[in-house]
């Protein structure tokens, strides 16, 4: 029912949370039942935790995408937090900014690209590079 109430109301977040929180004690619920075998076979606990699951996963795919904080908001969060390297992962690459991309250029040898909007350097090489040379 809370499907059918969620498509009818214009904010779909709060009822697709309580839905994401139905979903859960059901899949308790279910675990629970296979533990004092409630279910007659294995067969049957797995068919209805796997509908439960797919289900939760359809809940999630229906909630409206959250915006994750623009790059340079994140390193700046990330820089007063922690002293070291900072490397991003941007799509498939390693990406190092500001005063890390000029160490990584300088010490590594790593090419410098054009900054992004906010930053003043910036550096990085592709995963399947990075993952080919590291140290084992």
């Amino acid at each position: 029912m809370l499907i059918v109430r969620d498509n009818n109301t214009p904010d779909k977040v709060p009822v697709l949370e309580k839905l994401r929180l139905k979903l859960e004690e059901l899949k308790v619920v279910i675990r629970i039942c296979k533990e004092i075998q409630a279910f007659p076979n294995f067969n049957s606990f797995q068919t209805s935790i796997n509908q439960v699951i797919e289900i939760a996963k359809q809940n999630e795919g229906w909630k409206p995408p959250k915006h994750p904080a623009h790059l340079h908001a994140q390193y700046r969060r990330f820089r007063t937090r922690f002293h070291g390297l900072l490397v991003f992962q941007v799509g498939c690459y390693l990406e190092l900014f500001d005063r890390d991309a000029v160490w990584a250029a300088k010490a590594l040898g790593l090419k410098r690209l054009p900054p992004r909007k906010g930053f003043y350097a910036r550096c990085g090489v592709p995963i399947p590079f990075f993952s080919k040379r590291s140290i084992p």
